[in-house]
């Protein structure tokens, strides 16, 4: 009599007790399954990041997949990217001065600042900071650097480049301080996804990225430069690589005679000022 009772809260038990990660991957209903792990307190913070971000970033051209597999296997193939990388090649023209500099970056996480120091608009960015040493016998003045932003699965985000317009004598260094619009690396990522992803997890994507130098302008004749000082400030950048602009990925990705991607040319690995660029604002630093 109580039989068919006990079956139904058998199984009412066993659907509770189930993981989420056991099912398959369906983009039409990732909406769906990943608020349902979203909401799973027995799944670890990070492992609901990098499940996401493996999704987030699934393109063909970066070589995995992932239809067909449960949520579970994606896990394990995004610990793997996390480790080693994807496998693509990535090239840049090289088109910037580095010889002269030894430069130490630093990200220091995520920051709410105005859009302009007397704008009321605040904006979301990622906080950096870089240690530019001149290594040479010689002073230099440091017009420019461009920086890019490597991923969690060790890939190009986006770059940046900061007008700097500094001095810095020989065996001397300069301690600089930049922000990056969040909005940049949203929109980068999100071109051409392959599936909507109702979570980002920035503030864990730039925690687990690097950022790193990508070329200067430096120039020898210092007639009109002077030491700087950026102590409680922060540049923001000239130019930003905006994928919806500067990419075109019928050129750009280069594939092989059976059509599989190998590398991805992304352009100059340096931005260079132009003539009718603005100056930049100093951003307070806090």
């Amino acid at each position: 009599m109580y039989k068919p009772l006990l079956v139904f809260s058998t199984l009412i038990l066993f659907s509770c007790n189930n993981s989420p990660l056991g099912k398959k991957f369906d983009a039409s209903r990732y909406d769906i399954d990943s608020r349902i792990i979203q909401e799973k307190k027995d799944i670890p913070g990070f492992d609901k990041f990098l499940l996401n971000y493996a999704i987030l970033r699934h393109r063909d051209h970066f070589n995995y997949e992932i239809e067909g597999k449960t949520f579970e296997e994606i896990l394990t193939l995004a610990r793997e990217l996390m480790d080693k990388g994807m496998d693509i090649e990535e090239v840049f023209n090289k088109n910037g001065e580095e010889d002269h500099l030894k430069m130490e970056t630093q990200i220091e996480g995520t920051g709410v600042v105005r859009k302009t120091p007397d704008s009321k608009k605040m904006i979301k960015v990622m906080k950096f900071s870089c240690k530019f040493t001149n290594v040479s016998d010689t002073d230099i003045a440091l017009l420019s650097s461009t920086f890019q932003l490597e991923g969690p699965f060790k890939k190009f985000i986006t770059a940046a480049g900061y007008d700097i317009n500094c001095l810095i004598r020989a065996g001397e260094s300069l301690k600089a301080d930049f922000i990056l619009d969040a909005r940049n690396i949203q929109q980068n990522l999100e071109f051409n996804q392959k599936v909507e992803t109702p979570y980002l997890y920035l503030d864990e994507i730039i925690a687990n990225s690097t950022i790193i130098p990508s070329g200067n302008t430096v120039i020898t004749d210092l007639e009109f430069y002077e030491k700087c000082d950026f102590k409680g400030e922060r540049l923001s950048p000239f130019k930003v690589y905006d994928f919806y602009k500067d990419f075109d990925p019928a050129t750009q990705i280069i594939k092989d005679e059976n059509g599989k991607a190998i590398r991805i040319d992304y352009g100059d690995a340096h931005f260079q000022i132009e003539d009718n660029e603005q100056p930049i604002d100093f951003i307070p630093a806090k």
